[in-house]
């Protein structure tokens, strides 16, 4: 045998200085540059965390895209630096991205092939896959002689794999798109080698085990069929393969297997032309068409000019010139803020204050109502109040008139002091708003239950009941009740008065007078002037035990009539238009003086 000729030997030439010296900066940059990536790569610990930020805040936020790039771009900077368990993990989330918020199978297989590269024993997350996610993970195939892989196959077998020659099939197809958009019919059409007689699609989804068969039928000189919508309706992948038959029905050709099928990605949206047989537009999708809007005059949307309601979309009103959210009403239960003003519903707005509403006089700015009270006296200690010598803001009085006997000196009517109930009075009333917390109030009424007049002609001291009440005081309330959006009209809120008027309190009790006075001196007696007393009556007044009767007299302190008043009061508002109040006052009572406690309720109406 002939010796083989030897290969060709090249002489080498030898390097310039210029090329040294460009060679040795070229590598000194190429080095620099290598330890520059190396330093800047993340550490396993930095890149789990930027993994974990990625899918736990923009994943799970729905940024689906952003997910993906924060992802890619911690794979990049990881080069090989990170461990292969931190650079699977990272690819294993890029194929939930895809896969579970995308729809992008092919690309989810994709990722998933380049994490089981990097680690064939990541395992998937399944609390972001869905389920088709979870058969893609699975279906997808890990490196050769990878750890959990098929056993590497003995030497021999690899030897009669290299004698073997690949499969040739003379069948082709129509069918060239890898993703088809789901609920869209597939039509495929085959051509065939010799000895064909028929041809069988077969297919199935990946969420069955079972091939559904599908005949292809003559048309010239192609077989064609179409795989229903019926079929394509589930995300997912749809597997098939073509058998070419003979007349006996026997397998003469192949385009894929049922271990190696031909596959098609159904997505929900895909850039790709739909399938079509050559020469032939595609079929319909069988996706619900969008019902068309007919075609009319374009309607404001919010916001927009308008000068009538019929100009803005539904749901809108026009207000102001401007197209706005309907809010008319006719209570407070149709609002949803709670609060129906002139048939408009109306926001709380607590910065809303006069010109800075924007409807005007939305609150009734005039109360009208209607209140009683009930006046409690402080009645001071005294003694001999029914005497000639006792002050004259007492007035005692005998069957309805006024007393005009001779008391005991010692038992001329002694009174413990003491608060006791005393007139009662009956007012209308007209408050004004000055602001949303200020208001003036003005009440007028008639008193009840004063004393009886005292005449002079019948020995009183002239003294007798102012039954009228005039009353101005200033209301400041503690919450804006009268903010003009309306909303602080309706609940409880509180307030303090300050005031003074016109009125007369008539403080009574009854007391035991020991009388001395007889019968047959029936002249009447005046305060202050002298009167003719018998002897015996000036025993018994001087008399420490004596009387010629013990009588019960009616005693009226009368105090007033003017007074000072402060106080505080409860109002409950139940709607816009209608409030309950309860006040209670402390009043001075001038020239009389005397302290009195005057609680009063009411109700108010505004308009």
């Amino acid at each position: 045998m002939a010796p083989a000729p030897s290969a060709p030997r090249v002489k080498r030439q030898p390097m310039k200085l210029h090329q040294a010296v460009a060679a040795a900066l070229l590598t000194f940059l190429i080095n620099t540059l290598s330890q520059s990536a190396s330093a800047a790569a993340p550490t396993n610990e930095q890149a789990n965390q930027q993994i974990d930020n990625a899918i736990n805040t923009h994943y799970a936020s729905a940024d689906i895209d952003l997910a993906e790039k924060k992802l890619l771009e911690i794979i990049k900077a990881c080069g090989t630096s990170c461990s292969p368990a931190v650079r699977g993990r990272a690819w294993m989330y890029v194929g939930i991205v895809r896969g579970s918020g995308r729809d992008d199978v092919a690309g989810a297989q994709e990722a998933f092939k380049a994490a089981k590269a990097a680690d064939p024993n990541v395992k998937l997350d399944d609390l972001f896959a869905t389920d088709l996610v979870k058969k893609v993970f699975a279906q997808t195939p890990g490196p050769a002689g990878a750890a959990g892989a098929a056993a590497m196959p003995l030497m021999g077998d690899m030897q009669n794999r290299v004698g073997q020659a690949p499969e040739v099939t003379s069948i082709q197809c129509s069918l060239q798109v890898t993703e088809v958009e789901t609920q869209r019919p597939i039509p495929i059409a085959c051509r065939t080698g010799a000895g064909a007689v028929s041809v069988m699609l077969s297919y199935r989804h990946e969420s069955s085990t079972r091939w559904r068969p599908l005949p292809l039928l003559k048309h010239g000189n192609a077989f064609s069929a179409e795989i229903p919508c019926t079929d394509t309706a589930q995300l997912g992948v749809l597997s098939y393969r073509v058998q070419a038959l003979d007349a006996q029905g026997k397998e003469v050709d192949a385009l894929g297997t049922e271990s190696e099928p031909q596959e098609i990605n159904l997505v929900e949206k895909t850039d790709a032309a739909p399938p079509a047989i050559p020469g032939q537009p595609p079929p319909a999708s069988c996706r619900p068409k969008k019902v068309e809007e007919p075609a009319g005059p374009k309607l404001g949307s919010y916001g927009d000019a308008c000068s009538d309601g019929s100009q803005c979309q539904g749901g809108l009103s026009c207000s102001n010139g401007k197209c706005t959210a309907d809010v008319s009403c006719e209570s407070d239960s149709e609002c949803f803020s709670g609060t129906c003003v002139d048939s408009i519903c109306v926001t709380p707005n607590d910065d809303c204050e006069g010109a800075a509403c924007e409807k005007a006089s939305r609150v009734p700015g005039n109360w009208f109502g209607i209140q009683g009270g009930m006046d409690i006296g402080y009645m001071a200690s005294g003694s001999n109040v029914c005497g000639q010598k006792a002050d004259v803001s007492y007035s005692c009085f005998e069957d309805g008139e006024p007393y005009r006997g001779l008391p005991n000196q010692n038992y001329g009517g002694d009174i413990e002091g003491g608060f006791v109930l005393a007139t009662a009075r009956v007012m209308l009333s007209y408050e004004r708003v000055i602001s949303s917390i200020l208001s003036v109030e003005g009440r007028f009424g008639f008193a009840f239950n004063g004393g009886p007049e005292s005449s002079q002609s019948q020995g009183g001291d002239g003294s007798k009941f102012l039954p009228f009440h005039a009353e101005g005081r200033l209301k400041l309330y503690f919450s804006k009740v009268y903010r003009e959006d309306g909303s602080g009209l309706k609940g409880p809120s509180g307030f303090a008065t300050l005031g003074g008027g016109l009125a007369q309190v008539d403080e009574h009790v009854v007391v035991p007078v020991a009388e001395c006075r007889e019968d047959s001196q029936n002249q009447p007696i005046t305060p202050g002037q002298s009167i003719m007393i018998s002897q015996a009556e000036q025993n018994c007044i001087t008399s420490s035990n004596r009387a010629l009767e013990i009588k019960e007299l009616d005693v009226y302190q009368r105090l007033g009539q003017g007074f000072v008043t402060a106080g505080l009061g409860f109002r409950y508002g139940f709607d816009r238009r209608w409030a309950a109040i309860v006040s209670v006052n402390g009043q001075f009572m001038l020239p009389s003086s005397g302290l009195t406690i005057s609680p009063s309720i009411g109700v108010l109406a505004g308009f």
